[in-house]
């Protein structure tokens, strides 16, 4: 489905990805985890064509995107969800779910406020007078909506509350398996990430250290990873 092969970002003379291999197949949820600072975002900005690479090559469903600017990477069926989730405060529920839409299709938004029950009796509060989790749901609806092959989620339990973190985590698991939604997920959350995952990558400076599949992670020499 996804692949970066041998990619390499950097911010001026500062090289924060180096020749990172990633590969997140179809049907599949990936988590990608490390500590702070070691170019996960990056990474997730890089797919999403909001930073261009040194080097290396980004292909979607075998084709070569990476040249492709974020907009036309949306229309081939990326979705992304950035840390912090971005929306648009001075807008209503609504409004911002149907920011990026060609044309309202009430079918798809039925559908994924169907996800996200909470957000169906807030469609006409404004963005901004949310909770945390509150928009949260709504940044990964948004997404949703452009109905998205993959899907690229940066952080998504980060500073919202345990019973939201279980709605993502549903949310997550029933967009996969139903809606065949393949996923990349970023999260510090250890738990979560290997419990919503089929395969984990573990970045370290830049670089892919270590890689698997979830149920056969040996916890220990993951830790050694992420210890500070």
């Amino acid at each position: 489905m996804l692949k970066a092969e041998q990619l390499s970002v950097s911010y001026g003379e500062s090289v924060v990805l180096n020749d990172v291999n990633l590969q997140v197949p179809s049907g599949a949820i990936v988590s990608l985890i490390g500590r702070n600072g070691v170019g996960k975002t990056t990474l997730l900005k890089a797919i999403m064509g909001l930073l261009r690479p040194k080097k290396g090559k980004i292909t979607l469903g075998g084709a070569d995107i990476t040249t492709y600017p974020p907009d036309r990477r949306a229309r081939c069926g990326i979705g992304y969800v950035p840390q912090g989730r971005e929306i648009f405060p001075y807008l209503t529920v609504y409004e911002n779910l149907c920011v990026g839409l060609s044309e309202r299709d009430d079918l798809v938004l039925e559908e994924v406020l169907d996800l996200f029950p909470m957000l169906k009796s807030l469609l006409t509060r404004m963005g901004g007078n949310l909770s945390g989790g509150q928009q949260q749901q709504l940044a990964i609806a948004r997404a949703l909506v452009r109905r998205p092959r993959i899907l690229l989620l940066d952080e998504p339990t980060e500073g919202i509350q345990p019973s939201v973190v279980t709605d993502i985590k549903r949310v997550i698991k029933t967009i996969n398996k139903k809606k065949n939604v393949s996923i990349l997920l970023v999260e510090q959350y250890l738990d979560f990430a290997l419990g919503v995952a089929d395969y984990f990558y573990v970045m370290e400076n830049g670089r892919i250290v270590l890689q698997g599949v979830t149920r056969d992670v040996e916890l220990e020499k993951l830790k050694e990873h992420l210890a500070v």
